[in-house]
């Protein structure tokens, strides 16, 4: 057995990033030693233990300031550079500063240097940093003047599932357009409600998941702006798993419509599910789409008008709205688990 890393899994069991985590670490099941489960408080003393117990030598984890309160980072930045030399440690980075809506440091400029400052904090001691895709190596190497490496974030599914038999069945009065994830300001439902304000029928949005906790007031805004046009507006909260993979099964068109290239996981829920989302096209979805271009539909270009087209064109041929090959293999379980082992190996040996 495989004993000199350990992949920590970090934080609430709901947030995505620990999710994700979560996710990873069990593709290296038995390869490593076992990964503890902390709370983001914890993260800092447990790495400062390690050099006390010999074992192991290396640490992956996952970090992203949505994750850890500014104090909680500056205590594991501290850490880290505290450890450094006994300890070989890798992050994977997400919400990378300059892939959200970090577009300008003369936009926000104390918000988004305290960002950047605390995003260096952490990579700084590390020995290697991943990310998922090359808009994010981009932006680290832009705004974090890092040389992550890149490894295709993971997809569970490993084959095609099937959709409706009929490719031009119409979908069901009024259809049911899903947005994935939690509901926060540049999620996009406020794009796809507008989009279906311009859809010649009457439209059902469904939210598959929860409220922010400090953004309850953007239910409102969501409720009166469906209320102005031929929209219905659901919302269903938190969703068990088996209930979540129902709702994505069952809604006729699955999009994505951040205001920003991010979403990953978001993307993935869907992809995952068998389904062939909507996305608003940027840099992440053309990688995407690039990469393989039956895992999403692009609409023509960021408008309400295009994304109104293609949900259009979705209601009316449901088929399309369902992948029908295998995915990619860089995005399976083998994959990925492959790439972190190379990467493990590879810093093992510099030390």
């Amino acid at each position: 057995m495989t004993t000199f890393f350990t992949t920590p899994i970090v934080g609430q069991p709901s947030h995505g990033v620990t999710r994700y985590a979560r996710l990873v670490a069990s593709t290296l099941d038995g390869l490593g030693a076992p990964a503890p489960k902390l709370a983001t408080h914890e993260l800092a003393e447990w790495l400062r233990g390690l050099p006390h117990r010999g074992s192991p030598t290396l640490v992956h984890f996952h970090y992203s300031d949505s994750l850890f309160s500014p104090a909680e980072s500056h205590t594991i930045a501290c850490a880290l550079t505290a450890t450094q030399r006994s300890v070989r440690c890798l992050v994977t980075l997400h919400d990378v500063p300059g892939t959200g809506d970090d577009v300008s440091l003369d936009d926000h400029p104390a918000r988004i240097h305290h960002r950047v400052n605390t995003y260096r904090d952490i990579v700084g001691p590390c020995a290697g940093v991943i990310v998922s895709n090359q808009h994010e190596a981009d932006a680290a190497n832009s705004w974090l003047g890092v040389a992550p490496t890149t490894i295709p974030h993971l997809i569970r599914a490993d084959r095609a599932r099937s959709g409706p038999t009929d490719p031009y069945e119409r979908a069901r009065v009024p259809p049911t357009i899903g947005i994935v994830g939690f509901i926060y300001p540049g999620k996009g439902h406020d794009r796809v409600i507008d989009a279906c304000r311009q859809v010649p029928f009457p439209t059902r949005v469904v939210a598959l998941g929860d409220v922010e906790a400090h953004h309850r007031d953007l239910v409102d805004e969501l409720r009166s702006r469906a209320a102005g046009g031929s929209v219905a507006f659901d919302i269903t909260g938190w969703l068990p798993a088996h209930e979540l993979d129902r709702r994505l099964a069952t809604v006729e068109v699955p999009v994505v419509a951040h205001h920003s290239p991010s979403a990953s996981g978001t993307l993935a829920k869907w992809i995952e599910a068998g389904r062939r989302p909507i996305v608003v096209p940027n840099a992440l979805t053309r990688e995407l789409a690039r990469s393989d271009p039956m895992l999403v539909t692009e609409a023509f270009d960021a408008s309400i008008g295009s994304l109104a087209s293609s949900i259009c064109g979705a209601i009316t041929a449901p088929g399309g709205t369902w992948r029908t090959e295998p995915i990619p293999h860089r995005y399976t379980a083998a994959a990925v688990r492959a790439r972190h082992l190379r990467l493990y190996r590879d810093v093992a040996e510099q030390h």
